[in-house]
């Protein structure tokens, strides 16, 4: 399962986060990029087409999970509505897991020396819409202030 973060690592920090082009086909903000093509893109290197929910999780662990409250628990509770309204409803699912994992990179690739260095946040959200077979991955990739 290493193998995976590997592959992220490798795919979205092989050009210098300081260019200009960096990930510039993927890019949705001034510092976030929409990386689900570059995530499910990942095949293991035995060639198997295993589940890459699994894999997900057996790669990174800290994860959060939202499920679909009723209407009636909703109405009584802020959070519950929140959680329905803002996290559910967007994804038209009743059960969502978002896992997030910190890359710490240089600022100029190659240069592993170097002390100045940007942290990003990988974020992968995994659901399943409604009346769906298989899983829904989506990922994005952000750029967090040290």
């Amino acid at each position: 399962m290493q193998n995976f973060l590997i592959y992220l690592q490798t795919e979205l920090f092989s050009e210098s986060s300081n260019s200009k082009d960096f990930l510039h086909e993927y890019r949705t903000g001034h510092w976030s990029w929409y990386i689900s093509k570059i995530v499910n893109a990942y095949t293991p290197e035995d060639g198997s087409k295993g589940d890459l929910t699994q894999t997900i999780e057996a790669s990174i662990s800290d994860f959060t999970e939202y499920s679909r409250f009723s209407n009636e628990e909703a109405d009584q509770s802020e959070r519950a509505y929140r959680i329905n309204r803002y996290y559910l409803d967007p994804h038209e699912t009743d059960y969502l897991r978002s896992f997030s994992k910190y890359y710490k990179v240089p600022i100029f690739s190659g240069d592993v020396n170097f002390n100045e260095k940007r942290i990003f946040e990988v974020v992968i959200r995994v659901f399943k819409k409604h009346g769906a077979d298989q899983n829904i991955i989506e990922a994005n990739l952000f750029w967090r202030h040290q």
